[in-house]
């Protein structure tokens, strides 16, 4: 439900230039074993999910986590995901709040992308846990935006030490013509833990050539603090050095079949 609730409070989305870049987990969340349910009741969206053993099929599908074993009898909590949401639209404004909550399983580890080694959650009593908070508002073709996504990992042994970020992000979009949309976000990243941060500023255009095709510019430049590793591109590529900025930018025509 964390990416449920983005749908309305991120302006870019999944895009290779996002929140994704700094953190890998939301535009790929994945639970296998699950449950979920959503509802809308005059304007309110309710939903949730639940998984009794996330990523059993041992493939890494949670960027973020690590490989999880899955459902373990006699384990309930193993590897086990919930989370909830509340979503509020009406034609000028709404808003999202949700909560997600991963426990530890074996081969588990929570990655925060920043250059520092991936801390271990390698068993039930350790989780790591998001909770989003988001706005926005609409008028006269305009789109703002504004949210926080937090994060939480609590390790699996008192001899490591938690670790927590927070992410704050604003975005606008235009509808300059019914078929051009100018659209941009910044992000900004603080790890106090690590001493790792890095703001992310991206910028787009979209030109609707048809209701399936459209062709798009967009580009973005990163810059990690001095201890930071961070990616521009949630998509791969070359890793910085420390502390090192990083300039994206990418030109596509989009089909929907």
């Amino acid at each position: 439900m964390t990416y449920v609730a983005l749908l309305s409070t991120d302006v870019l989305g999944p895009n290779i230039y996002g929140l994704g870049s700094l953190d890998a987990y939301v535009p790929n969340a994945r639970a296998d074993n699950s449950v979920a349910y959503t509802g809308t009741f005059n304007g309110f969206t309710l939903g949730t999910t639940y998984s009794f053993g996330r990523d059993s099929a041992g493939t890494g599908n949670s960027p973020g986590q690590g490989t999880c074993v899955g459902s373990v009898p006699g384990h309930a909590t193993e590897c086990r995901d919930w989370s909830v949401m509340l979503r509020y639209e009406a034609s000028f404004f709404g808003f999202a709040a949700s909560y997600e909550e991963e426990r530890g399983g074996a081969n588990a580890a929570a990655n925060f992308f920043d250059g520092v080694a991936p801390t271990p959650i390698l068993n039930s009593a350790a989780k790591d846990a998001r909770t989003l908070v988001g706005a926005y508002g609409s008028w006269a073709g305009a789109k703002l935006t504004a949210g926080w996504l937090g994060r939480r990992v609590v390790p699996d042994s008192p001899a490591v030490t938690g670790v927590r970020s927070d992410t704050f992000f604003v975005g606008a979009s235009y509808y300059v013509t019914p078929a051009f949309i100018v659209d941009g976000e910044a992000f900004r990243i603080i790890n106090p833990e690590h001493d790792t941060r890095a703001t992310l500023a991206a910028f787009r255009t979209t030109y609707q050539l048809s209701k399936r095709t459209a062709v798009y510019a967009q580009a973005a430049y990163l810059a990690n603090s001095a201890k930071a590793r961070y990616s521009v591109s949630a998509g791969g590529g070359t890793t910085p050095g420390a502390g090192v900025g990083q300039i994206g930018s990418m030109l596509g025509v989009k089909h929907l079949f």
